[in-house]
């Protein structure tokens, strides 16, 4: 009986810690996506909108530019004070220097 009485108290600590842990790591993890901090980014970028088949369909050169990264979206402002933002599939490629860009161009074959 002693047995039966230990192996039950055992298995429900384990179940508990077990419990614990995913709880704290639920809450880090919520905590990092619904976080407002590190929603923008300064740089030079590459930002490429994606057709069905990945393929680039539009893209945008971004030079010394801030990227705000809030909400799911990706925003930055045209040459013409025009606001984009864009959602799904996109990609956005840093760049510190020509042959970077020229890399990434040849990459994606973008003209």
């Amino acid at each position: 009986m002693k047995k039966k009485e230990l192996i039950i108290g055992i298995s429900c600590i384990v179940l508990l810690f077990m419990l614990a842990v995913y709880m704290l790591t639920s809450y880090k993890w919520m905590q990092g996506i619904l976080s407002d901090s590190n929603e923008s980014i300064d740089g030079s970028f590459v930002v490429m909108l994606l057709d069905a088949s990945n393929k680039p369909t539009k893209y945008w050169v971004l030079e010394d530019e801030n990227v705000d990264l809030s909400n799911g979206l990706i925003s930055f402002s045209e040459t013409d004070g025009q606001t984009i933002h864009l959602h799904g599939n996109v990609i956005m490629k840093e760049y510190d220097d020509a042959n970077q860009l020229l890399a990434i161009k040849k990459e994606y074959g973008l003209k």
